[in-house]
């Protein structure tokens, strides 16, 4: 597996990120961002075929829903930094949980 540095995690594209000082991802399905919205690869096509400029609005792609592992520090706007030692696995905090929510890394 690759060990991403400085990777950033987040519920949905508008959302503040947490950023991971190290994560690897297993498996998880791609998705393109535009605007707010995330475009699996199905969708994604069907826009573009419907609209040949769609490409040029992605502002990147991330994987959904992938089995995400952290170590080291976990920075976010809204809480005090935090630090893992050794690898802990990411889950989604299921307070708020409903069946749209998903990571989106």
């Amino acid at each position: 597996a690759v060990i991403h540095r400085g990777e950033p995690l987040q519920r949905t594209p508008q959302s503040k990120p947490h950023v991971c000082e190290e994560l690897v991802r297993l498996g998880g399905e791609l998705v393109y961002l535009i605007g707010t919205r995330a475009y699996n690869q199905e969708d994604f096509n069907r826009a573009v075929k419907f609209n040949p400029r769609m490409r040029s609005y992605v502002r990147g792609t991330r994987m959904r829903n992938p089995e995400m592992y952290a170590r080291g520090s976990v920075r976010h706007a809204d809480h005090a930094t935090i630090r893992l030692e050794g690898w802990h696995r990411v889950m989604i905090n299921a307070e708020i949980t409903t069946s749209n929510l998903a990571y989106l890394d």
